[in-house]
Protein backbone atom coordinates (compact mmCIF):
# COMPACT_ATOMS: atom_id res chain seq x y z
CA UNK A 1 0.00 0.00 0.00
CA UNK A 2 3.09 2.41 0.06
CA UNK A 3 4.04 4.63 2.98
CA UNK A 4 1.81 4.76 5.57
CA UNK A 5 1.56 4.17 9.36
CA UNK A 6 0.09 0.14 9.32
CA UNK A 7 -2.00 -1.29 11.73
CA UNK A 8 -3.42 -4.61 12.36
CA UNK A 9 -6.11 -7.02 14.04
CA UNK A 10 -3.65 -10.12 13.76
CA UNK A 11 -1.16 -9.78 16.45
CA UNK A 12 1.79 -11.89 14.51
CA UNK A 13 1.59 -9.73 12.16
CA UNK A 14 1.81 -6.75 14.51
CA UNK A 15 4.95 -8.30 15.42
CA UNK A 16 6.19 -8.08 12.36
CA UNK A 17 5.28 -4.79 11.70
CA UNK A 18 6.74 -3.60 15.17
CA UNK A 19 10.05 -5.21 13.91
CA UNK A 20 9.99 -8.60 16.78
CA UNK A 21 9.04 -5.97 19.40
CA UNK A 22 5.42 -5.50 21.50
CA UNK A 23 3.12 -3.74 19.27
CA UNK A 24 1.56 -0.57 19.59
CA UNK A 25 -1.69 -0.13 20.42
CA UNK A 26 -3.19 2.89 19.16
CA UNK A 27 -6.27 4.10 18.29
CA UNK A 28 -6.61 5.76 14.38
CA UNK A 29 -8.49 7.84 12.90
CA UNK A 30 -9.36 8.28 9.70
CA UNK A 31 -12.59 10.28 8.08
CA UNK A 32 -12.67 9.19 4.57
CA UNK A 33 -10.39 5.88 4.39
CA UNK A 34 -10.27 4.15 1.08
CA UNK A 35 -11.79 0.80 1.72
CA UNK A 36 -11.31 -2.55 0.87
CA UNK A 37 -13.80 -5.77 1.42
CA UNK A 38 -11.76 -8.82 0.83
CA UNK A 39 -14.49 -10.99 1.38
CA UNK A 40 -16.62 -9.41 -1.37
CA UNK A 41 -14.27 -8.24 -4.08
CA UNK A 42 -14.70 -8.92 -7.49
CA UNK A 43 -11.94 -9.92 -9.94
CA UNK A 44 -12.26 -5.98 -11.39
CA UNK A 45 -11.73 -4.55 -8.02
CA UNK A 46 -8.67 -6.59 -7.29
CA UNK A 47 -7.19 -5.36 -10.46
CA UNK A 48 -7.76 -2.11 -9.74
CA UNK A 49 -6.47 -2.59 -6.15
CA UNK A 50 -3.22 -4.22 -7.47
CA UNK A 51 -3.31 -0.96 -10.28
CA UNK A 52 -3.56 1.81 -7.17
CA UNK A 53 -1.32 -0.05 -4.93
CA UNK A 54 1.62 -1.40 -7.36
CA UNK A 55 2.83 2.12 -8.11
CA UNK A 56 5.48 3.93 -5.02
CA UNK A 57 2.85 6.81 -5.33
CA UNK A 58 0.10 5.15 -3.95
CA UNK A 59 -0.24 7.22 -1.05
CA UNK A 60 -0.53 9.93 -2.88
CA UNK A 61 -2.85 9.11 -5.41
CA UNK A 62 -5.06 8.32 -2.54
CA UNK A 63 -4.90 11.51 -0.78
CA UNK A 64 -5.21 13.31 -4.19
CA UNK A 65 -8.83 11.48 -4.08
CA UNK A 66 -9.84 13.02 -1.13
CA UNK A 67 -8.37 9.81 1.19
CA UNK A 68 -6.72 9.38 4.31
CA UNK A 69 -5.78 6.37 4.94
CA UNK A 70 -6.78 2.56 4.16
CA UNK A 71 -8.88 0.24 5.72
CA UNK A 72 -9.18 -3.64 4.61
CA UNK A 73 -11.49 -6.14 6.12
CA UNK A 74 -11.24 -9.69 5.12
CA UNK A 75 -13.50 -11.95 7.86
CA UNK A 76 -11.96 -10.84 11.26
CA UNK A 77 -8.77 -9.64 10.08
CA UNK A 78 -8.42 -5.62 9.86
CA UNK A 79 -5.15 -4.06 8.45
CA UNK A 80 -5.45 -0.37 8.46
CA UNK A 81 -3.17 2.38 6.86
CA UNK A 82 -3.32 5.87 8.35
CA UNK A 83 -1.56 8.47 6.12
CA UNK A 84 -0.50 10.96 8.83
CA UNK A 85 0.74 10.88 12.16
CA UNK A 86 -1.60 13.09 13.39
CA UNK A 87 -4.32 10.20 13.07
CA UNK A 88 -2.80 8.09 15.72
CA UNK A 89 -3.46 7.83 19.31
CA UNK A 90 -0.73 5.68 21.03
CA UNK A 91 -1.94 3.39 23.89
CA UNK A 92 1.11 2.25 24.84
CA UNK A 93 3.31 -1.12 23.81
CA UNK A 94 1.03 -4.10 25.03
CA UNK A 95 1.76 -7.80 24.64
CA UNK A 96 -1.42 -8.40 23.29
CA UNK A 97 -3.73 -6.27 21.75
CA UNK A 98 -6.97 -6.18 22.56
CA UNK A 99 -9.33 -4.53 19.67
CA UNK A 100 -11.68 -2.24 21.38
CA UNK A 101 -15.27 -1.29 20.11
CA UNK A 102 -14.74 1.57 17.96
CA UNK A 103 -16.23 5.16 18.74
CA UNK A 104 -18.44 6.40 14.95
CA UNK A 105 -15.49 6.85 12.30
CA UNK A 106 -12.66 5.36 14.60
CA UNK A 107 -10.96 2.34 13.39
CA UNK A 108 -9.77 -0.61 15.97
Amino acid sequence: MGRGFYFTSDIAMAHVYSGGMDPVVARITIDNPYEIDGNDAATSEVREWARVFRFPDAREQLMAMGYDGVVYREGSFVEVSAFHAEQIESLGRHFSLEIVSPEPRMIP
